[in-house]
């Protein structure tokens, strides 16, 4: 499409708060061609966090059990974390949530 096509639909922001009980976004679609996540804070300003993808987590379930049978040790997983900065870029109906912090 057209750069004048593209347009901006809509814009949330996400404030984590363990002091007032918001630590996690729970399962979801966001509705949208595209979906862009911006990391404000560094990942050592807290613990836990990241992106969790459904289709990730489901595909690293399997690895994990594969890994297990053959005897290895593999971390794998759905959840996506980034540097402050950095940003991700998403289908917006990839059912995804906020791990807890």
């Amino acid at each position: 499409p057209e750069q004048r096509a593209l347009r901006r639909q809509d814009a949330r922001m996400v404030r984590y708060d363990a002091a007032a009980g918001r630590v996690e976004l729970g399962s979801h679609r966001d509705g949208t061609l595209l979906t862009v996540n911006i990391a404000l804070n560094g990942l050592e300003q807290y613990r836990g966090g990241g992106t969790r993808f459904e289709a990730l987590s489901a595909a690293a379930t399997g690895a994990a059990a594969a890994a297990t049978a053959r005897g290895d040790s593999q971390d794998v997983g759905g959840v996506v974390k980034m540097e402050c900065g950095h940003a991700l870029l998403h289908p917006g109906d990839a059912r995804h949530s906020g791990e807890p912090m």
